[in-house]
């Protein structure tokens, strides 16, 4: 009947929507938030979340033995953490009483669920004075990835000038 745009190909695309990012500035703002208030889970979750890339859904896998090593296996992916969020991991897990297993956990010893760990991070953003979208884990790995790809860009660009300095040298001492 010549009527495609009701039918559906395969699957309904999901809408294309921009959040907005959550700037370096804001999330040293949540950082220092966190410090003044003395909210030491917020910090790391905060930390953790923006300098790894991790997910909620990996929280059990930071554990102690992970923090005091310095790196978490993820799958086939390593993924390091820096000495100051291992030192900030192994504070809070000495604080809480941990001295084995996944650091963040219920009082019951349950790992923690991602309703809580969303509120503990929408709640840090709220008193940093951070929109409200803005304040989430998304946007925190957003920021990771946001740096990563900017450090990867200038590394190719100075790979490209290496490589075409050594290019010229080799012209050079041709003769040509």
């Amino acid at each position: 009947m010549d009527c495609r745009e009701f039918q559906v190909d395969r699957q309904l695309r999901p809408p294309q929507f921009e959040a907005p990012e959550l700037t370096r500035q804001e999330y040293l703002r949540m950082l220092q938030t966190a410090k003044l208030l003395e909210d030491r889970r917020g910090y790391v979750l905060a930390k953790l979340f923006a300098t790894t890339g991790l997910s909620v859904s990996d929280l059990p896998l930071v554990t102690v033995e992970a923090a005091e090593t310095g790196r978490l296996a993820k799958g086939r992916e390593i993924v390091r953490f820096s000495e100051g969020l291992q030192t900030d991991l192994l504070a809070y897990a000495k604080q809480n009483g941990r001295s084995s297993g996944t650091i963040f956990t219920q009082k019951n010893g349950s790992p923690l669920m991602r309703t809580q760990v969303g509120v503990y991070i929408q709640k840090l953003g709220q008193d940093a004075r951070i929109p409200a979208e803005k304040a989430n884990v998304r946007a925190l790995r957003q920021l990771h990835k946001t740096a990563v790809a900017a450090i990867e860009a200038n590394f190719d660009l100075l790979v490209q000038q290496a490589y075409e300095r050594q290019l010229e040298m080799e012209e050079v001492s041709a003769g040509w």
